[in-house]
């Protein structure tokens, strides 16, 4: 049951979001890149890279993202993101 629920909200993300499967596992994003991907602020992708949420690489400073690591991160943002917005009767 419990991995049921885990793959239809694996299914709502990529259905939102269908991008997500369009990038390669081994492909280097920038926080630019995935801003613009999920609609978000650069300095908000910083503020999870900093905070540990989103895994990542910085070398010289600069932010970079393996896309297998955004993917997974995504899949999990958009399902606590759905959650956040449902309704409790």
């Amino acid at each position: 049951m419990i991995n049921n629920q885990q793959d239809d909200s694996d299914s709502y993300a990529l259905s939102k979001f269908p991008v997500i499967y369009l990038i390669d596992d081994d492909a280097i994003l920038t926080p630019q890149n995935i801003s613009n991907l999920i609609g978000v602020h650069e300095e908000t992708v910083r503020r999870w890279c900093r905070n540990g949420y989103l895994k990542c690489l910085s070398p010289f400073g600069r932010y970079k993202i393996r896309g297998a690591d955004f993917k997974s991160f995504a899949l999990q943002w958009y399902v606590a993101k759905k959650e956040k917005h449902r309704k409790v009767f």
